[in-house]
């Protein structure tokens, strides 16, 4: 493509423009990727795919990864549209659980709770028009053994509702 500059930004748009791009659970190689690219393309990436590793599994290097992925996102890029794949947790032995409503995730959000902050930094992100939403559940011991762990099953049960709501409204207004 580099050899003829008019098929090179021909075909740039159909490179990037319509796709999504999706890195899975490797969210530590989408700054470097994105990085790479040529300032002036970098806008014809309208959407990407990220999956946020449930805050019981992660690891702290995750959280500093997510940080900084959502950084330059805000900063560098021009995203239309984000698909978010988030890992939840079921217990075995329970079938009624908690869940927590679009409100209540205002509140523990603006809060400062330690396990959402990533949530925090998912919404510095601007531009976003369309976003969809879906959840990863993974089997998990009862939630009783402590607190984390009781937060972590109510907000579980509720990412395709109370949570995919509050994203929505904070995100994109709807």
């Amino acid at each position: 493509m580099r050899v003829n500059r008019k098929i090179y930004e021909e075909t740039l748009p159909m490179l990037y423009y319509n796709r999504t791009f999706s890195f899975h659970k490797d969210i530590e190689a989408i700054v470097p990727f994105f990085s790479d690219l040529n300032p002036g393309t970098r806008p014809l990436v309208q959407e990407i795919s990220l999956f946020k590793q449930g805050f019981i599994f992660s690891l702290e290097s995750n959280r500093c990864d997510w940080n900084n992925l959502c950084k330059f996102l805000k900063d560098h890029m021009q995203l239309k549209g984000l698909k978010l794949i988030v890992e939840g947790g079921q217990p075995r032995d329970e079938t009624e659980t908690k869940q927590y409503t679009s409100s209540e995730f205002k509140t523990l959000t603006t809060h400062s709770n330690e396990h959402l902050v990533w949530v925090s930094q998912l919404l510095e992100i601007k531009g976003i028009q369309k976003l969809d939403i879906t959840s990863e559940m993974q089997s998990m011991p009862s939630s009783n053994h402590s607190s984390s762990m009781a937060l972590f099953v109510a907000f579980s049960a509720s990412i395709m509702n109370g949570f995919a709501e509050y994203l929505r409204r904070e995100l994109i207004g709807v």
